[in-house]
């Protein structure tokens, strides 16, 4: 589909500038392609698009949680524990849900974050961004599926418990572990999606 930075513009009630600087970080991250002399068109996801995403945030967030099982503060490590405690809590799906969302993005963006690398935590964020477009498509709210979330939850543990340690190594395989179950799920879940 075509885009059109005036139209853009108008709608959300931006400056051009702005719109045009959004659609080259959306061609630089492959959601847009633009040829020369051409509008701008939004491009699908496919299966391998996914993959790619994937791989990268393997590499970098295996990373960020290696790097903050050495540096990660007490103080950062108890208020994330208290987090993942109240999440795990048993609550109404609608409600478990919305605490997950926000639980998750929380959780992955203080980690990144205590890595103590800011270009590291910037392409961590990157990447994230294009993972809540997935969860898009990926959770509508009737048929999130809750066990998989649950899992997550559970994973998330195990990466907490090796930060806490100051294990890295088992910090960054947790992690890597994490990301590569929900590499499997978003893929089976594209190419049903595509049948």
């Amino acid at each position: 589909e075509p885009l059109s930075e005036l139209a853009l513009t108008k709608v959300l009630k931006v400056s051009r500038t702005l719109v045009h600087n959004a659609i080259l970080q959306l061609i630089k991250d492959g959601l847009v392609k633009q040829d020369p002399n051409c509008r701008p068109v939004i491009l699908g996801l496919a299966s391998e698009d996914i993959h790619e995403i994937f791989e990268m945030r393997i590499l970098l967030e295996g990373e960020t949680a290696y790097l903050a099982a050495g540096r990660m503060s007490q103080k950062t490590l108890e208020k994330l524990m208290r987090l993942h405690e109240k999440t795990a809590e048993p609550k109404p799906r609608k409600k478990w849900l919305k605490g997950w969302v926000d639980y998750d993005a929380q959780f992955h963006r203080v980690v990144a974050e205590a890595s103590g690398n800011h270009r590291l935590t910037e392409d961590v964020s990157r990447y994230r961004l294009l993972h809540r477009g997935l969860n898009l498509v990926g959770f509508c709210e009737d048929d999130a599926p809750l066990d998989t979330l649950q899992t997550a939850v559970d994973e998330h543990a195990q990466i907490l418990a090796a930060i806490e340690q100051g294990n890295g190594r088992a910090a960054r395989s947790a992690m890597q572990g994490h990301l590569r179950r929900w590499q499997k799920f978003f893929a089976k879940l594209f190419e049903d999606k595509a049948d």
